[in-house]
């Protein structure tokens, strides 16, 4: 019989207050607000054990020692040359790098990655392992507009990355054409969730009415 999740909601971690729970793979992630304003998704054992505190913005002697550990862990893994390191790198530097051939479209429109695999490699290779990565796929950004973080990425092939650029993300509904982005925004639904539907195969009628019936 599964274990009951502990509802998290409400409650705060450091400078995080969880808003409400986002999602779960193998494990629980829960949407949180900063106190510096910024919203992150952060692992229940994560915020329970007092690993994260904050979305990144507090550079704290906890903060410090956080991210020492996890270039020490960087350092030992031994999998520089690994595709999921290169992946992993090529990511970093398309959000962080200017110089980046490929950062106009990525950093230069505001992508970001998400504090946790930002700051280590264990956690991204981690969370690949557990969800769908092959050697035959690479990473996805289900809504093209949204950051790099665990509930916007699945491993997905060329045919999959193809239909999913953002000219091609056109919806009708209704007899109206419009972006997966703007029905998102006109149904009053984040579009990391709107995408996230979308990728489990329910339709917009279907999306419509489950956010009228919440």
């Amino acid at each position: 019989m599964p274990t009951k999740r502990k509802d998290l909601t409400g409650m705060t971690f450091g400078n995080l207050t969880v808003i409400e729970y986002a999602y779960s793979k193998k494990y629980a992630y829960w949407k949180c607000r900063c106190k510096c304003g910024e919203e992150t998704f952060v692992r229940s054992s994560h915020l329970i054990a007092g690993a994260v505190k904050s979305c990144g913005c507090v550079n704290s002697e906890i903060g410090k020692r956080t991210v020492k550990s996890a270039q020490n862990a960087n350092r030992k893994h031994d999998e520089s040359k690994s595709r999921l390191h290169v992946i992993w790198t090529n990511m970093k530097q398309r959000c962080g790098n200017s110089k980046n051939a490929g950062y106009k479209d990525y950093g230069g429109r505001g992508i970001k990655i998400c504090h946790e695999w930002e700051n280590c490699y264990i956690a991204f290779r981690d969370w690949a392992l557990t969800n769908g990565y092959r050697e035959d796929l690479t990473i996805d950004r289900i809504d093209n507009n949204g950051n790099y973080e665990p509930s916007n990425c699945r491993w997905a092939n060329k045919e999959i990355q193809s239909n999913n650029q953002r000219r091609n993300i056109n919806i009708t509904y209704k007899n109206e054409i419009k972006t997966a982005s703007e029905w998102a925004k006109e149904l009053g639904i984040s579009r990391t969730t709107f995408y996230r539907w979308l990728n489990q195969g329910k339709t917009i009628d279907e999306i419509a009415n489950k956010r009228q019936s919440a």
